[in-house]
C-alpha cells in the first residue's frame, strides 16, 4: 500500500512550513506539497465517479493500479476524510487482505 498525502494552501495561514503531518507517520505515507492545488483541482475535474471535494479528501485506487494518461478506476472517494472514514476503511480492508 502507498499513501500520498498532498498538502496545499486552502486557508489563510496554510503554508508549507506550517503543515502538521504528525497524524500520518506510517512509513508508507509520502508527504507532498502542492502550492497551487493542481492535484485536487485536476482530480475533481477529471476522475469519473469522484465523490470528493478538492481538499480534505481521499481517492482510493486498487492494488494493481497504474497510471498512464488517465488514472485507473476508483474504488472509493470522499470528503472529509474523517467524515468518510468508514467508507475509506471499507474500501481499504480488502486491499490489506490481499
Amino acid at each position: 500500500m502507498r499513501v500520498y498525502a498532498i498538502w496545499t494552501v486552502k486557508l489563510t495561514f496554510d503554508a508549507r512550513d506550517q503543515w502538521d503531518g504528525g497524524g500520518l507517520t506510517d512509513p508508507r505515507v509520502i508527504h507532498l506539497w502542492d502550492q497551487q492545488d493542481l492535484v485536487g483541482d485536476w482530480f475533481v475535474a477529471h476522475l469519473p465517479g469522484n465523490q470528493a471535494n478538492d481538499w480534505d479528501a481521499y481517492w482510493l485506487f486498487g492494488s494493481t493500479a497504474t497510471w498512464t494518461t488517465q488514472p485507473p478506476p476508483l474504488i472509493s472517494s470522499g470528503s472529509t476524510v474523517i467524515g468518510e472514514k468508514d467508507a475509506l476503511a471499507q474500501g481499504i480492508v480488502p486491499l490489506l487482505k490481499g
